[in-house]
């Protein structure tokens, strides 16, 4: 069981995750009850394991020690999309703060995200000579914008 211990650790740095934050992902309060894991103090069970496993981008068995590299994982949205250390550091601030300030960042990121859609019908209009000159892909790239804002829009209202 030692070895499940170690390679915790060892994935925990391998991944830059503080104790903090492997804590968060793993659904414990704080950073202590990883330091006591780490250091083999806490029996983990097999549906912990997983999650340690999912939050490492691990497999259970390599974290066992029954396999020396871990299995080639089907890939997910972070491989196709990796994490910059400066969107590390954003969503580590993010997940120190309450309900209340998560909530706001929320509402900041969905108000910037409205003034960009705004941003692209202004452009794709500002692009387009006349009405007639609009090919069939840019209207429908345009109508799709436009739904979209006007279902936020509505859903915002019913809030």
């Amino acid at each position: 069981m030692l070895e499940l211990y170690k390679r915790i650790k060892l994935k925990r740095k391998e991944k830059n995750l503080s104790q903090e934050e492997l804590a968060k992902l793993t659904g414990y309060k704080d950073r202590t009850s990883i330091s006591k894991i780490e250091k083999g103090q806490v029996d983990l069970s097999h549906s912990k394991i997983v999650e340690f496993a999912n939050a490492l981008n691990t497999t259970p068995t390599y974290l066992m020690g029954w396999e020396d590299e871990p299995e080639a994982k089907i890939p997910t949205i972070k491989d196709k999309f990796p994490t910059t250390p400066h969107e590390k550091n954003i969503i580590g601030k993010y997940r120190l703060l309450d309900d209340f300030g998560q909530e706001q960042v929320e509402r900041t990121i969905d108000n910037e995200l409205d003034r960009v859609e705004s941003l692209e019908i202004h452009t794709i209009a500002a692009h387009a000579d006349d009405m007639e000159n609009i090919d069939e892909e840019t209207i429908k790239q345009l109508k799709r914008i436009v739904m979209e804002h006007k279902r936020k829009k509505q859903q915002e209202d019913k809030e």
